[in-house]
């Protein structure tokens, strides 16, 4: 049972509209009919106070085929109601539907949610982390891979950042990924990759640089 309570925000769905309810407020700050929108205002309101917490409930919220990303910032956290029944869905061509770039993502955490795309665009892309946290996520490609691509990437391509106290747990990555690695995720640093479950990948399930201090229990593979 989520307490709604422990949240700076709401999101929910209204017929066609995306609505973000100010819990300190008690008003609706943020309403559009595009689901990107409202989640970019939040982010951004949230960052304005130097992070705050998120409550997204139960619904589809479609990321339409826009070439923006949404741009993760430190110190949120991102609950959804439900992890199968609280659903983002990408269906841009060009990009992720979640970001960060430039510097490593810090004291991030989402949990119960799912991400999908149709494997033309990644899930989730951060250049590195610092003690973020990802719990009882899935992250889903729902057709295969046209080319490689990762489900989601927490590094840079020249391993530029480095991931310091990740922790991936009770999650789930499904899809084919034409030969690239479900989870592609750099140099680690004391992080915790455990729990997982890894389906139908066209390629590896967990790519990695260099670890150090790191774990990777209880992780299961299907094909």
């Amino acid at each position: 049972m989520v307490n709604i309570g422990q949240f700076d925000y709401i999101i929910s769905i209204s017929g066609s509209d995306i609505m973000a309810y100010n819990t300190a407020t008690e008003i609706i700050d943020f309403s559009s009919t595009d689901s990107r929108t409202t989640f970019k205002n939040v982010v951004s309101a949230l960052d304005s106070t130097g992070g705050g917490s998120c409550l997204v409930k139960k619904g589809t919220y479609i990321m339409s085929d826009t070439p923006q990303s949404i741009t993760l910032k430190d110190n949120q956290a991102w609950v959804g109601e439900d992890r199968d029944l609280t659903r983002i869905v990408g269906q841009s061509t060009t990009n992720e539907i979640l970001k960060r770039v430039f510097t490593p993502l810090t004291n991030f955490k989402m949990s119960n949610m799912t991400l999908e795309t149709n494997a033309v665009s990644t899930c989730l892309y951060t250049s590195g982390s610092k003690d973020c946290h990802f719990e009882n996520c899935v992250f889903k490609f729902t057709s295969p891979a046209p080319s490689s691509r990762f489900i989601v990437f927490f590094d840079t391509v020249n391993n530029a950042n480095d991931n310091e106290r990740l922790i991936v747990n009770h999650c789930r990555l499904e899809g084919d990924t034409a030969g690239q690695d479900m989870m592609g995720s750099g140099n680690m640093y004391g992080c915790d990759i455990s729990n997982n479950i890894f389906k139908n990948g066209g390629g590896q399930g967990i790519g990695v640089n260099t670890s150090t201090g790191s774990k990777y229990n209880n992780n299961n593979f299907y094909i």
